[in-house]
């Protein structure tokens, strides 16, 4: 089906409601589909403080640059925009003095600004539409020791969020999203889930598990659905294990029971022999996380600790359709690595899927994630190689 490009003469990139609906909860107008907004610019960084990025028009041609003078190991990344309603990048660090780093409204500048947070490490960045359509949106932050820092100036300034009413803690956080429509989720120590309905300002915490309680929540997403709604997806450790569970963003009560990594949910490709085993590595390390992508209900997940891919459907509680594609094996999806250079994050425009990695490579797919392409290989920089840890490209989440 068609997708719409401009409503009453309003760029679709551009629109923030559509009958007092957040766009990105509208799956459908007027019988048209909202379009992936597709990316301009995809950009990694690493450990070191370095920063590497490509055109959407050219994504087999790299170029890369110092971003602070902090060297910092940088954990995640997120796309969002300023106060003024440009884009720009944020980065999660695990340095002291400069946990975020702030790019510039243009990425190939080369210009950052270190944020100190009072808290720690950064695991997870995230920035959302604000519910009343402010033009600066809402920044998210957070990571270790119970760090929660929330910005509502486009990044400018940072703020720890009050926690003291719930049972955060001192709990990690590896991952935090967000449905476009103010409501953010992320989850914290064993089985905690966080909630918040108001932008961020304030949160409820619960642990809504009939079985199978999980161990430390290693990721979240939120995907919008094709035939309209959306859906959360947590991946998080138990028994030494990944698992998956899903809900409709109607009623975060109602999770399903676990999707987990096994030859039934994510059959081997018959080239890497009939009946193989599957497996997906326990990102048991503090600074070892589950990363995901998605667009339409489909989800693309990666473990850092790991050269493995899966991807799967969801649709409110029901996950299907999930595939495994090991990095170890080179077969017919052309995910090639060599052993240790794990999957570090995943990225995604609606149309191209990437994955940067920890041996400098980065790897693309433009089949939904089915196959895959190196379009980096190896970087070195600063006469190091470096770790790939995150990568993110200039298009607003949810997809």
């Amino acid at each position: 089906m068609a997708d719409y490009a401009k409503l009453n003469d309003v760029a679709a990139a551009d629109i923030v409601k559509i009958n007092g609906v957040a766009y990105a909860s509208v799956a459908k107008c007027s019988g048209l589909s909202s379009p992936a907004s597709g990316a301009s610019r995809w950009v990694c960084v690493t450990a070191g403080g370095y920063v590497v990025h490509a055109a959407n028009s050219d994504r087999t041609s790299w170029s890369s640059y110092d971003g602070t003078s902090a060297s910092p190991k940088s954990l995640a990344l997120a796309f969002g925009k300023n106060s003024a309603g440009a884009g720009l990048y944020v980065a999660g660090t695990d340095a002291a003095a400069s946990e975020l780093l702030v790019s510039g409204t243009d990425v190939t500048a080369g210009t950052w600004t270190d944020i100190s947070t009072p808290t720690g490490d950064q695991y997870a960045v995230s920035w959302g539409v604000k519910s009343d359509g402010a033009t600066a949106g809402v920044w998210m932050s957070a990571g270790d020791n119970g760090s929660l820092m929330r910005s509502t100036d486009g990044a400018s300034t940072w703020s720890a969020v009050n926690m003291a009413s719930t049972n955060l803690g001192t709990k990690d956080i590896w991952g935090i999203a967000n449905n476009g429509a103010g409501k953010w989720v992320f989850g914290a120590g064993s089985a905690y889930l966080f909630v918040s309905t108001d932008d961020g300002a304030t949160w409820s915490d619960s642990q809504p598990w009939s079985a199978n309680t999980p161990g430390k929540i290693k990721g979240i997403i939120y995907t919008k659905n094709a035939g309209g709604g959306g859906s959360w997806v947590i991946a998080y450790r138990r028994a030494s294990a990944v698992h998956f569970r899903s809900c409709s963003d109607s009623d975060l009560t109602d999770w399903s029971d676990e999707f987990s990594v096994n030859s039934t949910n994510f059959p081997a490709r018959a080239s890497n022999g009939t009946g193989a085993s599957v497996s997906f590595a326990d990102p048991s390390g503090q600074e070892e996380f589950v990363r995901m992508a998605a667009f339409n209900g489909k989800v693309c997940a990666v473990s850092t600790a790991d050269e493995v891919i899966l991807t799967f459907d969801v649709d409110g509680k029901t996950m299907s359709n999930g595939k495994f594609r090991d990095g170890n094996k080179s077969d017919e999806t052309g995910l090639d690595l060599d052993t240790g250079d794990h999957c570090a994050s995943v990225a995604t425009d609606g149309t191209t899927w990437m994955v940067s990695c920890r041996g400098g490579d980065v790897f693309e797919s433009t089949d939904n994630a089915d196959t895959w392409t190196r379009v980096l290989n190896d970087i070195s920089l600063g006469g190091s190689q470096r770790h790939l840890n995150a990568i993110a490209c200039d298009v607003v989440l949810p997809l």
